[in-house]
Order: structure tokens, then sequence, then C-alpha cells
């Protein structure tokens, strides 16, 4: 895309999009807990802590990138918002792309990309959730960084495609390797055609310098590593599998979950790739970018329903990447491409009658704003979203006092909170406390099976939860209506048993739970115990 004033004036309209959707959201984005354990601000026990060592071992940019500005004093809040800003303009910034390239107008490619993302428009989820707007940090930076990249290699814009495909790899691992094992494929399969814009010069730089900042992030990640000697609990890991995980079961169904929803919505975006490269609408126009995305859903949507009917054929180590979570990757990009795909096709049928397309792309403009106006309830909220959230940035010194006041608080030990964001991240983000374990995470096991037999440990003796046949299961982990009873029950003598086994000194729950310790300090919402 050349570089121009109407395409600077919509650049500057995405930019400004993109702070009007990120400060609408109050979400904290939720690797601030791994990444302020990598800063070195966490004053752990010397003992063995799984949770400690798993979030050193986590290797990723966004951690990396994170714990760097921790170490620099940003705020966990401001860059939360910094996350988001930029997954925001990503989702943004690829739809418009995508959409401009085949309707040729900055306009509609605007309204089609600001719809999108107001509306949270989408194929829908799957056993893996579509995310726009969430606090999973890696997913979401990995679905919008994964709709950037279509936007440049459908625009042609190889550099930047490549460039970022490959710096997708230490964002997220298994999606990076995906995606550019699709790209590899695609370029395989077309060699003679691709063959120019493979070798070319550009192309290898930008190909270069994403793998030498891929390497030096690992490589960093690496000399960071702390030794992880546990040995693997088959049973235990077998048992996660079976009752716990929430993503590589289908929540405890196969057949029974297919999304054809989904699958239908995918064919029909597979049958207008079709359509559009068979038509050959434009013929300088190698369609590198669409072939890419023809081959992901193909591949993507076999995966899929191979892994619903014929899980058990899978081995362990396919099973941990998610494969039904590919499917979900071109989730956001769909409808875009849908629509773009229509219009070029009904430009292509006007013209051979001759007549006047001028009207079509008015009536095509019309609608989408009249699309926007009639979902006014969606700006109201997003305009209610920022007021609520400017409140909460002025009254930040007064809701981060609690969580300040236990930061001043001299412990020899690990805090054991709740299920929830505050007490599995702001227990560390904010009050510099170490966290013992966060009960709604079990599904680490997935990335680290030889934690399995600690984590039952855990559980049972820590949680008082039965990890053989838990209440709810594919859950991923322990939610508070299972906490709650079980630390109710608890007795002194129970937590002086957690104080001598765990070294666990402090709890921090919800206001409203009875425990039976003395409360050390309170807030609306929490109470800090230590046990003495």
């Amino acid at each position: 895309m050349k570089i121009s004033k109407i395409n600077i004036f919509f650049l500057l309209l995405l930019i400004l999009s993109a702070f009007f959707f990120s400060l609408s959201y109050n979400i904290e984005t939720r690797v601030l807990a791994e990444a302020t354990i990598q800063s070195g601000q966490i004053d752990y026990p010397k003992e063995f802590n799984l949770y400690h060592i798993i979030s050193l071992n986590s290797w990723s940019v966004p951690i990396q990138t994170i714990s760097f500005l921790i170490k620099n004093n940003f705020s966990p809040l401001f860059i939360s918002k910094i996350i988001l800003f930029i997954s925001t303009f990503m989702f943004l910034g690829g739809i418009y792309l995508i959409t401009k390239f085949f309707t040729s107008s900055n306009l509609m490619a605007f309204l089609v990309a600001f719809l999108v993302i107001l509306l949270k428009k989408s194929f829908g989820h799957l056993d893996y959730p579509t995310l726009i707007f969430s606090e999973h940090t890696n997913g979401l930076l990995a679905q919008a960084m994964f709709t950037l990249i279509f936007g440049f290699l459908i625009n042609n814009n190889f550099k930047a495609g490549l460039f970022f495909s490959v710096l997708l790899i230490p964002v997220h691992l298994t999606v990076g390797l995906w995606l550019n094992f699709i790209i590899i494929l695609t370029l395989v399969m077309k060699f003679k055609t691709y063959k120019k814009m493979l070798l070319n010069k550009k192309n290898l730089i930008f190909l270069s310098v994403a793998l030498t900042i891929s390497l030096i992030s690992f490589l960093y990640s690496y000399s960071q590593k702390m030794p992880f000697n546990l040995s693997l609990d088959v049973q235990a890991y077998k048992t996660y599998i079976e009752v716990w995980d929430a993503h590589r079961t289908a929540y405890g169904l196969y057949s029974d979950s297919i999304h054809y929803g989904y699958i239908l919505k995918t064919l029909i975006l597979v049958m207008l790739i079709f359509t559009l490269l068979r038509l050959k609408l434009e013929k300088n126009n190698n369609y590198f970018g669409i072939t890419v995305l023809l081959v992901n859903c193909l591949l993507s949507s076999l995966l899929y329903i191979c892994y619903k009917y014929f899980y058990f054929l899978f081995p362990d180590i396919v099973a941990r990447t998610i494969p039904t979570r590919f499917f979900v990757l071109h989730s956001v990009i769909g409808w875009p491409v849908i629509f773009s795909i229509i219009y070029l096709l009904i430009k292509f049928l006007i013209s051979k009658f001759d007549l006047n397309f001028k009207y079509i792309y008015n009536f095509f403009i019309l609608i989408l704003i009249l699309n926007l106006t009639q979902h006014y309830s969606a700006f109201t909220e997003r305009y209610k979203g920022i007021k609520n959230n400017l409140s909460i940035i002025n009254n930040q010194n007064e809701n981060e006092k609690f969580w300040n006041d236990i930061k001043n608080v001299s412990l020899n030990g690990y805090v054991l909170g709740s299920s929830g964001f505050d007490t599995c991240v702001k227990t560390i983000a904010l009050a510099k406390k170490p966290l013992f374990f966060c009960p709604e995470s079990i599904d680490l096991i997935n990335y680290f099976p030889r934690g399995a037999g600690m984590v039952k440990k855990i559980v049972k003796e820590v949680y008082g939860v039965s990890f053989d046949n838990p209440k709810i299961k594919h859950l991923g982990g322990i939610y508070n209506d299972d906490l709650k009873p079980s630390f109710e029950n608890k007795s002194y003598k129970d937590w002086l048993y957690l104080k001598n086994q765990f070294n666990i000194t402090s709890l921090i729950v919800p206001k409203e739970w009875q425990i039976q310790l003395k409360i050390f300090l309170s807030n609306d919402k929490y109470n800090f115990y230590i046990i003495k």
C-alpha cells in the first residue's frame, strides 16, 4: 500500500479506533504474573515451587517485553492497555488491508474493520474460543497477529507478511509453527509461481531479521531457565487429560460437539476463494495470501474433523498443541473475506453488462453505515466502558491500596489465593508476593507434563479437592465454588499443617468467605490472613 494522504488519514483513523476500543474495555493482561516473576522482582523462597519454575521457564516474547516494562516501572494497568491497543490495532489493520485489497476502497475497508471489532463479529467459538478482547495475552496476540499477517500477505506485502509470520513463533509457538508450515507448504506446492517472491533479496533480509529476533529471544529465555527435576507421573497425567483438560478433550465430548455452523461458514469461505481463484479477475495478481488462507482452511478443517472422530489415534505431543485451535484462526477474517469476494464478484458481473457500478458501491457503503447506526447500543456500551475505565484510573491509588499494604508486610513463605485474576495475578504484579499456585491454572500440565504428580498433590492436600473425580469436569482448573467450602471447612490446625508442610504463611480470599483465621488486612472485596 503506497504512502499517500488518504492512506495516512485512514491509518490515523485506525489508530484512533484502536484507542477507542482498548480504552472501553477493562481487561488486565494475564501474563503480568509470569512477566513479574521473570523480572526478578518477586522474592521466592529457595525451595522448589512449581508455579515459580514454570513461570521462569515460559518462553514468550510478550512475557519478555512486559518483563522489561515492569523493570522500568511501567504500571500493570498501563501495560494492560498497551497490550489491548496493540492487539486491537492488529485486528483492525488486518481486516482493513484485506477489505481494501479486494474493494479498492479505503472507506469501505475502514467501515468493515470498525464494524467487525465493534460487534466482535466472527465465525464463532470452537473448543478453543475466538479471542478479540481477552485477558489471555498470548492467545489474543496470536489471533490478532494472524489477522494482520493475512492482511499483509493478501495485499502482496510479502516482506511484512513473512517477517511477522516468523515473529509469530516466539509470540505463540504452536500457532507460529502452524502458520509457517502452511506458508512453506503453499510455496512448495506452487514453487514455480512463487519462486521469484521467495528468492527476492528484500524478502530474505526481512526473514533473516525476524529469525534473528526469534533466536535471540529463545537464547535469552534458555539462559534464564531453572532445573525442572521432576519425573513424569503417568497416571496423574492421564487422569488430568481425562477429567480436567478443557480444550484438548472438547469438554469431554468428541463427535457430539462438532460445530457444524462454523464448518458451514468455512465451507462458504472456501467455495468463494475457489471461485475467485478460478475466475482470475486480476491476471497480474498471484493471490499468494488467498492461496495460503485456502490451504489453512482446508487443512485445519480436516485436522479438526479427524481429531473429533479419531482423537485416540493422535499422539500425546500432537494432542497437547490443541489441534482444533488451528481451525479457529480464520474466525475473525472469515466474514471480511466473504464480504470482499462477494463485492468483487458483483463488480465483475456488472462489468459484463456495461452497467454503472457507482450505484452498487454506494449501496454497499450505505448498508455498512446503516448497520453501524442500527447498533448504536454497542457505541453506548463502549462509551460507558470508557467512562468507567477513566473512573478506575482516577481511583487507581485507592484500588491498589490493599495490594500495596500487603506488599509492605514482611512474609517468609508463600501466599495462597482463591481463584480469579486478582488473587492469581495482583498478588504477584501489585503486592509483589510469591504466590504458591494459581488454582485455575491446572492446565499448565499440558506444557509441563512432569508437573502432573506435583499438581495432584497440591489439588488434594492444599485445596482439598478430589483430583481423580472433581465435581465438574473439564474446566482446566479449580474455581471458587469448589474452593469456598474446602477453605471454610479448614480448622486452625489445618492451616498450620499447610504452613508447616508447604511453607504457606498467608491467605487472600473473597471477603464473604468464613475463614478460621484472624483478618490482618481487608478491603471491599478481599481479606488477607497471616497464618501464625
